[in-house]
């Protein structure tokens, strides 16, 4: 059996839980171990080849200050050192704005030295000077596979041999579901806490007059609405408790609240699939509408968005966060992709796998 420890963001993210599910069901005989804040571990004990390392926050900020002082070593690593293989699973890895590389103080030698070390399903960007570029560069050369989920990351990095690409693995989820034929009328909506972000807290105001605008305006035509929150962590309930404020009494009721919890993923999912209409803000909710075959209409609050729409052909279709008091609500255009589009991304995801595959079953 396997022993593979995994990096990643693992407090309730619907997106970041995708992965891990996607993953850990994948290989079931494997035996998979994650470091993770003990308030968030519960919600994770039913995946039954996962093995949680538990800290308190204590630990978590003890193990910053040890990976500064010797050189990435953490105090939970020990836990993990007779492990196989690393990855590292996640989207939005090597955004300069962030400063994400803190995360890859893991892949010092010491603990990948005799070992696999694989990245799966990230993106690189924005990146805004070359020194971040180059740092990301001697990090790639750390591992034995990564596949980048968009071309536009990929071509970046293709002269190195162990760089790849593939859709982000998410796109598999068409694999087993049936086309979207919703014959009621639910507008969902999938926000995002713009506040939180240095690159976007300014447009807040205009994106919660926005989508007020166009909730009232779709009520006045007989739908009901979904509002999403993908993420509790990042503040994405803050954001529809404001939206509810500007909506006056008698539309409340119309509307119905999903937070995702872990615990209702299968619920998130179906609120999708089951709507005749999305508007998409976070990453993975444009790419779940994508693949159930909803039309989806995207709000681009980071570049990964656009990303993904400019190599489908649909970038036309992209409503810009500085464009939002222009937009004419009438005139919104949405996305709705073939079935046989839908099932080519979903095949093509797949090779996400292809290296762990061969890594995993040797």
């Amino acid at each position: 059996m396997r022993k593979i420890y995994i990096v990643g963001y693992f407090k309730r993210n619907l997106g970041d839980d995708l992965f891990l599910n996607l993953l850990t069901h994948r290989y079931p005989n494997c035996q998979f171990y994650i470091c993770i804040n003990k308030k968030y571990a519960k919600y994770y004990k039913h995946i039954k080849n996962l093995q949680l390392i538990k800290v308190n926050t204590f630990m978590e900020n003890f193990n910053k200050l040890t990976a500064v002082l010797f050189n990435g070593f953490k105090i939970s690593d020990m836990k993990i050192k007779n492990v196989d293989a690393v990855i590292i699973l996640g989207g939005s890895l090597f955004d300069e704005q962030f400063g994400s590389l803190s995360l890859f103080n893991l892949y010092k030698k010491w603990l990948i030295k005799n070992k696999k070390l694989f990245i799966i399903n990230p993106s690189f960007g924005p990146c805004n000077t070359e020194k971040y570029y180059l740092k990301v560069r001697r990090i790639l050369n750390y591992a034995q596979d990564i596949c980048f989920r968009d071309l536009y990351s990929y071509k970046k990095f293709h002269d190195l041999k162990c760089v790849r690409y593939a859709p982000d693995m998410v796109f598999k989820i068409a694999n087993n579901n049936s086309l979207n034929e919703s014959k009621e009328k639910i507008l969902a909506i999938s926000v995002v806490n713009l506040k939180i972000l240095k690159l976007t807290k300014s447009y807040n105001f205009d994106y919660i007059k926005f989508l007020t605008k166009i909730i009232n305006s779709y009520i006045s035509k007989n739908y009901k609405i979904r509002l999403l929150a993908f993420s509790e962590a990042l503040k994405d309930n803050k954001i529809i408790e404001e939206i509810m404020q500007n909506i006056n009494k008698n539309n409340k009721s119309k509307i119905e609240i999903i937070t995702y919890n872990n615990t209702n993923m299968d619920v998130m999912l179906n609120a999708i699939q089951t709507s005749s209409k999305l508007i998409a803000t976070r990453f993975h909710s444009l790419v779940l509408g994508l693949s159930y075959g909803v039309p989806t209409l995207p709000i681009i609050y980071h570049q990964k968005l656009l990303t993904v729409l400019e190599e489908l052909g649909y970038e036309k279709y992209a409503i810009k966060l500085d464009k939002l008091k222009e937009i004419n609500i009438k005139e919104l255009k949405f996305i709705k992709i073939s079935n046989k589009m839908r099932k080519d991304l979903a095949n093509k995801a797949d090779n996400q796998f292809v290296k762990l595959d061969k890594f995993i079953n040797d």
